[in-house]
């Protein structure tokens, strides 16, 4: 991914890091612009995957926040190789990405036909569900989503929205919570209301630059719940620049 402040170009994990993404933010008047890798470059990625390995699984961040899954679908259809290349949307971001890519990893380790692999990978993303809340609606306001009037109003009363993904990769609002720590338990809750099975998943912490929330969050979630594993990822520039800092995503 490509991330802009102002005239400086940068690409997301590559020439810049997250702690130095996270300060450009806050100092910046006006949010980032972000942009998915050109079809090139999945061109470039997926020949390379194809020469090391013979086959490959490009599991992308969900259509309805970013164009990088038509970009990888455009890609493939450059290269006339559907039959070697299979793409998946996650329909989620971060955290939630980030289990879709270590349970197919771990797959393939273990030997199953791709065939499988992408199945159960499909499987568990059609299952998946993301909530997150926000510590500051300063970034909905810097990106229009909300008015200054709104921004005011909502600051005024301490209202910590939670929201969740509409199930096709879509964000919706779930619930208005005011105060951080009620929309904080209140995605805790929700884990174990929506959670199936969570003895046996992986539960995924996404958080903005605050890493102490976000331990917080999996040690009440490993005590009341008991999940498999639990995954803590710091978020990119195009989750980072949504929530803003002090947003968390918890995916199960």
């Amino acid at each position: 991914m490509t991330v802009a402040f102002a005239k400086e170009l940068y690409t997301d994990g590559v020439t810049i890091t997250k702690a130095e993404f996270y300060q450009k933010m806050a100092a910046s008047e006006t949010l980032p612009k972000t942009s998915q890798p050109s079809p090139q470059a999945f061109v470039e990625a997926f020949r390379n995957g194809l020469a090391e390995k013979g086959r490959v699984f490009a599991i992308l961040l969900s259509s309805g926040l970013s164009g990088t899954y038509q970009s990888a679908c455009l890609a493939r259809t450059m290269l006339n190789d559907d039959e070697r290349i299979e793409i998946l949307d996650s329909r989620t971001v971060s955290a939630g990405t980030a289990i879709q890519v270590l349970t197919a990893a771990r797959l393939a380790v273990a030997g199953v036909s791709v065939r499988e692999l992408v199945a159960k990978t499909s499987q568990l993303r059609d299952e998946m569900q993301t909530f997150f809340t926000l510590e500051s609606i300063e970034n909905l306001v810097k990106g229009g989503r909300l008015s200054r009037l709104q921004g005011m109003v909502a600051s005024l009363i301490n209202l910590k929205p939670v929201f969740r993904d509409d199930g096709q990769g879509r964000i919706i609002l779930f619930e208005k919570i005011t105060g951080r720590q009620r929309a904080l338990q209140r995605l805790i809750e929700v884990v174990g209301e929506k959670g199936r099975d969570l003895k046996q998943r992986i539960v995924g912490i996404s958080h903005a630059n605050c890493l102490n929330v976000a331990l917080d969050v999996e040690q009440r979630i490993k005590e009341l719940y008991h999940p498999q594993e639990t995954l803590i990822v710091e978020m990119g520039s195009i989750a980072g620049t949504y929530a803003g800092v002090g947003g968390i995503i918890i995916s199960f």
